[in-house]
């Protein structure tokens, strides 16, 4: 079985990710509060932390995206 883990950041009142990051291993820990730093929004604190987790029947590849909704102090 294989995972892909895709990372995406929600930049404030926007409902699409400018910033998307795809990885066969799993991204670090983040928390609310934390803050990144993004190739097109420059540094900004983390709001609220989301998971979407699937598998296509009968495939033995899984998808786990992690999205990171952003607000500029």
């Amino acid at each position: 079985m294989s995972i892909d883990y895709i990372l995406e950041v929600y930049e404030p009142g926007d409902k699409r990710a400018h910033n998307q990051y795809r990885s066969s291993t799993p991204f670090g820990a983040f928390s609310v509060g934390d803050t990144i730093k993004t190739q097109t929004q420059g540094t900004a604190r983390i709001i609220h932390i989301g998971h979407f987790v699937s598998q296509i029947p009968g495939s033995e590849r899984i998808t786990h995206v992690t999205m990171i909704y952003t607000s500029i102090d």
